[in-house]
């Protein structure tokens, strides 16, 4: 495969992964057909509950930090709101709002299903936002599964510095970044993949992503951990 074939197989995949995750507003008659309105208004619950996985078919960052007002202000989130998990991830996932959770054991998410992916190449690409993000809570991580087109993706970033990140696209049988050696967690697991042109090809799946989140972070869902019940916000992009 030559070089000019290998790029236009890139731009191709990237293209299938961000036509999934791609924001669907509908436009208001003052704005400009161009730019992206906000999400219609969801139902919210500030009664405090338990924690909740993200689960399947998303996206989210983990960020090492209790402090969760301060982590809205770095996100430049606005039109926040009081949610507590169930009603906030149904906001996120139905609606399109960025989900910041309570803190978890030291932990906070921000959960968004159609955020920019690893097709978005401005500042908004998951990459340079836990990068910056660690900057500031020194620990910050992204993952991304979508059954779809097979796209799985984990990535983390301490002080600053991407420590490790790989991503691979099923539907085009692309790796899109695998940059870093392997973490302990990963071996440990043997979360070590071919190539898709490998003889006997080992890939990843979503069921991947979860356990390599669970490993870094933490299990939002582990029934038999003393979880306290909290709120957390919902919010959108400026």
């Amino acid at each position: 495969m030559n070089l000019t074939v290998a790029i236009i197989i890139v731009i191709i995949a990237l293209g299938s992964i961000q036509l999934f995750f791609k924001r669907k507003f509908p436009q208001t008659e003052v704005e400009a057909e161009s730019a992206e309105s906000l999400p219609q208004q969801p139902e919210l619950d500030d009664t405090p509950d338990l924690p909740i996985g993200p689960g399947y078919k998303t996206q989210w960052y983990a960020v090492k930090t209790s402090e969760t007002k301060e982590l809205l202000q770095e996100m430049r989130l606005t039109d926040i709101q009081t949610a507590n998990w169930r009603s906030g991830l149904s906001a996120a996932g139905g609606e399109g709002y960025y989900f910041v959770s309570p803190a978890v054991k030291g932990w906070t998410l921000i959960v968004n299903p159609i955020m920019p992916d690893m097709s978005f190449e401005d500042r908004n690409n998951p990459i340079t936002v836990i990068t910056q993000l660690s900057k500031r809570f020194e620990e910050a991580y992204y993952f991304g599964t979508h059954r779809v087109v097979e796209y799985h993706v984990w990535a983390k970033a301490v002080d600053g510095e991407l420590i490790r990140a790989y991503g691979y696209v099923g539907d085009h049988g692309l790796v899109l970044i695998d940059q870093g050696g392997l973490t302990d967690e990963e071996r440990a697991h043997h979360l070590q993949f071919t190539g898709p042109d490998a003889e006997e090809p080992v890939l990843p799946s979503e069921e991947d992503v979860l356990l390599i989140a669970k490993l870094w972070t933490f299990d939002p869902g582990k029934e038999e951990e003393d979880y306290p019940l909290g709120t957390g916000f919902i919010g959108v992009m400026e």
